[in-house]
């Protein structure tokens, strides 16, 4: 259990360092993607052909309408709770 949780302390850090770098021109949604992927996988020993395979299936994915949701919901349920707050008062 310990080392499994080393590793997710890890994997965490590579996840939070690539969702600081905005994308850009050079650094597209693809390739942060692709990267961050690659690099979980590698911390996690997986071997390369299953990297590049699932690599392949998730970036063949239309993500865009999937994040929109979440961010969507997200933001609808904070309003809902900052509104439960505020009828509290």
């Amino acid at each position: 259990m310990k080392d499994f949780y080393e590793m997710d302390i890890a994997s965490a850090g590579i996840t939070r360092g690539f969702m600081a770098k905005k994308c850009d021109l050079y650094f597209t949604m693809e390739n942060k993607l692709r990267r961050l992927l690659k690099c979980c996988f590698t911390l996690y020993k997986v071997p390369e052909a299953k990297q590049e395979e699932v690599i392949g299936q998730i970036l063949k994915m239309d993500l865009k309408p999937i994040a929109e949701k979440i961010i969507e919901d997200t933001v609808r349920k904070a309003e809902e709770g900052f509104e439960s707050v505020l009828a509290e008062k």
